[in-house]
């Protein structure tokens, strides 16, 4: 049987070890590593996600783990192709992706503790529990004095072993990262690392390309990281693979889903919701909000980001602009399916800019 892997259950058992929440983990790996009959696959996106450099506690770590991983699962790369469909579902971006690598890769399910996220009827989905339960009946070994044991496992690969609790450090998410620079320099500075293809660039080499100085081009790396646009291993900058072969509206449609997730963007949807437009002096005082202990109170440092800030939702369609400093919805769009249900907005309070 061929299954991909939800990611949020590949973090929780590689790195977090919190079964509490996935109780069902440790035998979902016992059949993985002993079953001969099951292939497993992962997005390329979930790898790098994982084996963040930022997430270990050295570059040396996040290579080994890679290394691990593949020799674990097969991984399915994404596409433009791939970012186009996914946007026709109404889910968060990890989802949709998995969805559509499934059908890409032609797997039998997604194994999930979580279903309710995928909401498709194009794949199979099944609950880690639910997929054991098929297994074990399916190879005649169910007994229900042994199925759900628990056991203490490590990766067992070419005879090595790496311990799964690899130690992390604290990742600065970016739901709440501070944009640096226009999306214009952004899309410049992608089109210069896509003709330098997997090698990348150093940064020296890539202040010199821009035309800018070492610290204006270390936070453009800032940004292109932190929405995984590209990597920084070793000094060396390199466009995500993913858009190795994209145009400018590819970039948009994997921004727009990528941004959906942002507190700001949260924050504008709110406020259309119910107002069915936002202004961008309201988008100054969300900004504000957010950043409420830093220096992004002052009106030229608002004035300045919600510049920034729209250059990036304008591009990726978020926003459309439709008068002067009036921002609504685009058409095209119904939705970014933000669950504001369980979203408070006073929580924004709580988020505090980190440079």
């Amino acid at each position: 049987m061929r299954i991909l892997v939800d990611e949020d259950l590949i973090k929780e058992y590689f790195l977090n070890r919190n079964n509490n929440i996935f109780q069902y983990a440790e035998n979902l790996w016992r059949i993985i590593f002993h079953s001969s009959n099951v292939k497993v696959y992962m997005t390329n996106r979930c790898l790098r996600n994982i084996c963040d450099p930022e997430h270990m506690t050295s570059p040396k770590d996040a290579k080994v783990f890679a290394a691990r991983l593949k020799d674990i699962f097969t991984i399915c790369h994404s596409s433009p192709e791939i970012f186009r469909n996914a946007r026709q579902y109404d889910l968060k971006i990890e989802p949709a992706i998995e969805i559509e690598c499934g059908i890409k890769m032609g797997i039998d399910a997604i194994v999930t503790q979580e279903p309710q996220k995928y909401e498709t009827d194009r794949l199979q989905i099944y609950s880690v529990e639910s997929f054991i339960f098929r297994h074990e009946l399916n190879n005649n070994l169910y007994s229900p004095n042994n199925l759900f044991t628990s056991s203490s496992y490590s990766i067992l690969s070419n005879n090595q072993q790496l311990q799964l609790s690899l130690p992390l450090v604290v990742n600065q998410s970016p739901l709440k990262y501070m944009i640096r620079n226009t999306i214009h320099i952004i899309i410049k500075a992608l089109k210069i690392l896509k003709t330098k293809g997997f090698r990348g660039l150093t940064k020296q080499e890539l202040a010199t390309s821009l035309r800018c100085s070492e610290n204006t081009t270390q936070s453009i790396i800032w940004d292109l990281t932190k929405f995984k646009m590209a990597d920084c291993v070793r000094g060396r900058v390199s466009i995500n693979s993913d858009l190795l072969d994209t145009g400018n509206s590819d970039i948009s449609e994997y921004l727009s889903m990528v941004l959906k997730d942002h507190v700001i963007v949260q924050g504008i949807y709110k406020e259309i919701e119910t107002s069915k437009s936002i202004t961008k002096w309201r988008l100054q005082d969300i900004i504000a909000t957010i950043y409420s202990r830093g220096e992004y109170t002052k009106e030229k440092s608002k004035s300045d980001y919600s510049s920034r800030i729209i250059s990036w939702l304008t591009f990726a369609k978020v926003i459309e602009e439709r008068r002067n400093g009036i921002f609504v919805i685009p058409s095209s769009e119904s939705s970014l399916n933000i669950d504001y249900q369980n979203y408070s907005y006073e929580q924004l309070n709580l988020f505090q800019y980190q440079y």
